[in-house]
């Protein structure tokens, strides 16, 4: 049975682009956090097709809507140990 597209993403299959090698990856568990600012500076630099990673104690559900009016699809899911992991695809600039 196909999931709504609207479904959590952890809920849907990863997306084609996926597995493609991220430009940056960020931990936000074992380093300290950027600021907002920063992340968007850092994420408005990658061209369309790029992607990049980050890692957080929670689900990113405002990171992925605030990047979403940026030009960016996301994939998001649990890793099992409490956290998660947002995978951002720069798709339009």
């Amino acid at each position: 049975m196909p999931v709504a597209e609207n479904a959590p993403s952890a809920t849907r299959r990863r997306p084609s682009w996926f597995d493609k090698p991220p430009a940056f990856e960020l931990d936000f568990l074992t380093e300290p956090p950027l600021a907002l600012s920063d992340l968007l500076e850092r994420a408005e630099e990658l061209s369309p097709g790029q992607t990049f990673a980050v890692r957080l104690g929670c689900e990113p559900a405002l990171l992925c809507s605030v990047l979403a009016r940026r030009g960016f699809n996301h994939w998001a899911g649990p890793d099992g140990d409490g956290a998660w992991t947002a995978h951002f695809l720069r798709v339009t600039w």
